[in-house]
């Protein structure tokens, strides 16, 4: 995609501390997806950190971080690990899923959300 759009496309990856969300358990494709809860990321994930350095929901544009300090040009260059949920995850797992990640490589910005609450189905 980036190459098609260029500097039109914008990556943004949505993060959150605390909360809820709703997909399916394990491999099933059809059917309802259930809310899942989930509590605060350990101390040394991308989440924690965010949430450290602004307290509440913000955004970070990372293409404007390119002239950052030197200090944070590396922090966002170097890997970091986040929690990552798709439409299915495992049973009982899905909260030890957490991938690496290179801020400044894999997005343009990263949306934080203090505190997730769960869709709602459309009737």
């Amino acid at each position: 995609m980036p190459r098609r759009y260029g500097d039109a496309y914008y990556s943004l990856g949505m993060l959150f501390g605390a909360g809820a969300f709703r997909a399916r358990r394990g491999r099933k494709t059809g059917g309802p997806a259930v809310p899942l809860r989930i509590s605060r990321p350990g101390a040394g994930s991308l989440e924690a950190k965010l949430a450290q350095a602004v307290p509440g929901d913000h955004l970070v544009d990372l293409r404007a971080a390119r002239t950052a300090t030197a200090e944070v040009r590396d922090w966002l260059g170097e890997q970091h690990l986040h929690r990552s949920f798709g439409a299915n995850v495992p049973r009982f797992t899905y909260r030890l899923h957490h991938p690496p990640t290179v801020p400044a490589e894999d997005y343009d910005g990263l949306a934080y959300v203090d505190t997730s609450t769960c869709s709602r189905p459309l009737p």
